[in-house]
């Protein structure tokens, strides 16, 4: 390392064995002491300290901003798709980053966060998102509000217990559904006959809803709530469209309230009591749309159709210009998956059917009662 940059120098005095920084840059006279004896480190203060003259002459002084103040700023800038599930992170890491400057958060601040988040037993695609979430915030910090000059680098944890989709069998939905609380079923339903991400149901308003003439009803989403940014349309099959009726007169401007506000999580103790009721804790809820996407592959709709019914990107070049035909055929197509049809039969990986066949027979009752079909919520 240098042992002087652009007029800053090491020195040592008579009446001491710490190292001093002497000299003069951009005009401005330094004379400031490291505290060390050690070489080494005195030679890294150095540059830390001609850095910090250089980036007060380009850049101004600055005062230290603080965790709160970035997540303040940021949930005045966010997009509403990812406003309530951004909320959810910043409140699990309120905890260990309140009272942090910006500018001291890194992978060692973060280590006591994803220790207590292992030892609850949470998994790394979620450890992770809430990781996303404070990089997203400092890289606003440093690029867009100027209050930091470069961000750190946040890792993210391996996901080495990330799952693969698991599409629910019939049986497997049945179960899940009937263990259900009566409001979570409905937007279940509703989620695996459509192929909605979980903001799009939890802050469906019922101004979106179009009803045509022809008995097509659907859903026109603004782009501001789908997580690619793009209108989506979506179409409501017999099953979603029952859901639909059955949720009309609640008296709130969104589809599915709780107490005439929206819910923030369908993934909720509600659920996740129900899975493990039924044997099924491994499903998630977005295996739900994951299973949709399977119905309508097992039923023949073309890879473009079904791109387009789940809201996918590559999908939507139909979104702002349709055609009633083009309309009917969605419908006919989404249609598909609403009996229990045996010729729908998603096939398993090994590992899956056994889990599929072991919690079905747990579930089921010592009487055996035959499973009755949710055709409606």
């Amino acid at each position: 390392m240098a042992k002087d940059i652009q007029g800053l120098r090491l020195v040592k005095r008579s009446d001491s064995s710490n190292w001093y920084i002497h000299g003069t840059v951009f005009g401005k006279e330094v004379r400031r002491s490291t505290k060390t004896s050690d070489r080494e480190i005195a030679e890294a203060l150095l540059v830390e300290t001609f850095k910090e003259i250089r980036n007060k002459i380009l850049y101004g002084d600055k005062p230290r901003r603080t965790w709160e103040e970035g997540v303040i700023k940021y949930l005045d800038y966010a997009q509403k798709s990812s406003l309530v599930d951004d909320v959810f992170h910043i409140g699990l890491l309120e905890k260990f980053l309140k009272g942090k400057y910006l500018d001291e958060i890194d992978d060692d601040t973060l280590l006591p966060f994803i220790k207590s988040r292992r030892k609850d037993g949470v998994k790394s695609r979620t450890i992770n998102m809430s990781l996303q979430m404070v990089r997203r915030i400092l890289n606003l910090s440093a690029r867009k509000w100027r209050w930091i000059n470069v961000p750190p680098l946040i890792d993210f944890v391996p996901e080495i217990d990330k799952k693969d989709p698991y599409p629910l069998s019939w049986d497997e939905q049945i179960l899940l559904f009937n263990a259900l609380p009566s409001y979570l079923k409905k937007m279940c339903l509703f989620k695996v006959n459509t192929g909605t991400r979980c903001q799009e149901v939890c802050q469906l308003e019922w101004k979106w809803l179009v009803k045509r003439d022809d008995n097509i009803w659907f859903f026109e989403i603004p782009k501001e709530l789908v997580k690619n940014r793009l209108p989506r349309i979506v179409i409501l099959n017999d099953i979603a469209k029952s859901v639909i009726e059955q949720c009309q007169g609640n008296g709130s401007k969104y589809v599915f309230p709780f107490n005439g506000k929206p819910i923030c999580r369908i993934g909720n103790t509600g659920f996740q009591k129900a899975r493990k009721k039924v044997g099924l804790s491994h499903v998630r809820v977005h295996d739900l749309k994951h299973t949709y996407g399977a119905r309508l592959r097992a039923a023949g709709v073309p890879e473009e159709d079904r791109k387009f019914l789940l809201g996918h990107k590559s999908g939507m070049s139909m979104t702002t210009h349709y055609s009633v035909p083009e309309l009917k055929l969605m419908l006919e197509y989404s249609n598909r998956v609403c009996s229990n049809d045996n010729n729908l039969v998603l096939l398993k990986r090994r590992s899956e059917w056994k889990k599929s066949v072991s919690s079905t027979k747990s579930a089921q009752s010592p009487k055996k009662k035959r499973l009755r079909l949710l055709a409606t919520p």
